[in-house]
């Protein structure tokens, strides 16, 4: 008989999933944490946005094709952790507050298409690691919102050649 404690294969995924967003939350506080502790143990030690923890883990790449964490969020179509990685880049220290990017109680928000097109920071701060992190390019010359517009491309056209095909079938 069934264990009545254990989960089903779609519940399980979905605690994992729900369990890796809450530690992808998390990790731009410890590592903002670490650039603080850094830089009160050496003087000018840390808090470069595009050298400290969060910045190299922003601006990390994989092996195979080159993507950073943006590039796989696009790319995964994972609009959730693409939001949380988003608030990460464009706030100051790399706190996420779970008011979606920059947000910050009374702080206004910047949409999400605008800190990925690199034009925006939500909180009026230099937008550093913000900037660095849309910029960047993966093997093939994509920054993330060119990957999403080029893997758009492609679910637009059959959209389109569905919708001809159903006018020329009436």
């Amino acid at each position: 008989s069934p264990d009545p404690g254990r989960l089903g294969g779609e519940e399980e995924e979905e605690r994992a999933r729900l369990d890796g967003l809450y530690l992808l939350s998390k990790l731009p506080e410890r590592a903002s944490e670490l650039d603080r502790a850094e830089a009160s143990w050496s003087a000018g030690g840390g808090g470069n946005a595009e050298g400290g923890h969060l910045g190299r883990m922003m601006l990390a790449r994989d092996g195979e094709s080159g993507y950073t964490p943006l590039h796989l969020t696009v790319a995964r179509r994972d609009l959730t952790s693409l939001l949380v990685l988003l608030d990460a880049a464009s706030s100051p220290g790399g706190t996420t507050d779970g008011d979606g990017p920059g947000g910050s109680g009374g702080r206004a928000a910047a949409h999400p298409l605008r800190l990925l097109d690199g034009n925006a920071t939500s909180d009026g701060s230099d937008g550093t690691l913000m900037r660095a992190a849309a910029a960047s390019t993966d093997r093939e010359g994509l920054t993330p919102l060119g990957l999403l517009g080029a893997s758009s491309r492609v679910g637009l056209g059959r959209t389109r050649d569905s919708l001809r095909y159903r006018n020329l079938t009436r």
